[in-house]
């Protein structure tokens, strides 16, 4: 298998994929799914989201709506890149450094219930979570319409 390049453009999406792109057109792009799953929860505010899950090049997409948009991507390739720099080689001042060199400032931090500490950046819509001062991923999307 070739491997992919995993490019984080900020509301963007992931080149070649755009967010908002249908389920038809990633599989076009990137072939069927190997594993999947819905989360469709009990609650009026939930969105159900459909998951497409490809381990072997260390992404997840989320899929929100009746079109089943993407609206998100979650990345643990090692080779992932932001504004041409491997994300995973970078310490939490790089990525902040990083990221406001490119206009984005609105960052927040906080630690999940589950443990991993979370850098956002709400502007960017991207979010850095560190085990052990490590990145174990990132996710970056929109907030669908």
């Amino acid at each position: 298998m070739k491997p992919m390049v995993i490019e984080i453009r900020p509301l963007e999406g992931m080149p070649p994929l755009k967010f908002g792109a249908t389920t038809e057109a990633v599989a076009r792009l990137l072939g069927d799914p190997p594993q999947t799953e819905l989360l469709d929860e009990d609650d009026e505010f939930f969105t159900p989201t459909l998951i497409w899950h490809y381990p072997d090049h260390g992404i997840s997409l989320f899929f929100e709506g009746d079109e089943h948009q993407l609206t998100s991507v979650e990345s643990d390739n090692q080779d992932t890149l932001l504004f041409g720099q491997k994300v995973f080689s970078l310490t939490r001042q790089q990525l902040e450094e990083l990221l406001a060199a490119n206009s984005f400032h609105d960052v927040e931090q906080e630690t999940e219930a589950w443990g991993e500490e979370r850098m956002s950046f709400n502007d960017a819509l991207i979010d850095f979570y560190f085990e052990s001062e490590k990145l174990s991923t990132v996710d970056w999307g929109i907030i669908p319409e």
